[in-house]
């Protein structure tokens, strides 16, 4: 079933709920569905906020904020880039158990 990407996080977690229902995990589901109305309030909180309410934009410029930006930015382009030996690198460390037994 193709969807948008706005409405994924929707699709994935009915799938889920309903995998759940269908399994027997009643209980689960119920508290699934009640941490998601929890947490969407939250989200839709921040929305509203953004919005719906005046205010003054302020900037804020810190340098370790951007050195952390600039660090996490260079980190993802680099494992981007470099990301052949981690597949192996995983496999070879899920060895490591079964050979010292």
């Amino acid at each position: 079933m193709p969807e948008s990407p706005p409405t994924l996080g929707f699709g994935s977690k009915f799938f889920l709920f309903r995998t759940m229902l269908e399994g027997g995990f009643t209980g689960l589901a119920i508290i699934d569905v009640l941490a998601s109305l929890v947490s969407a309030y939250y989200y839709l909180r921040v929305v509203i906020l953004m919005y719906f309410h005046d205010g003054e934009p302020q900037v804020h410029n810190e340098p370790a904020l951007n050195l952390v930006t600039a660090l996490t930015a260079v980190g993802t382009i680099f494992l981007f880039l470099f990301s052949d030996p981690l597949p192996e690198s995983s496999r070879m460390a899920m060895r490591i158990p079964a050979m010292l037994k």
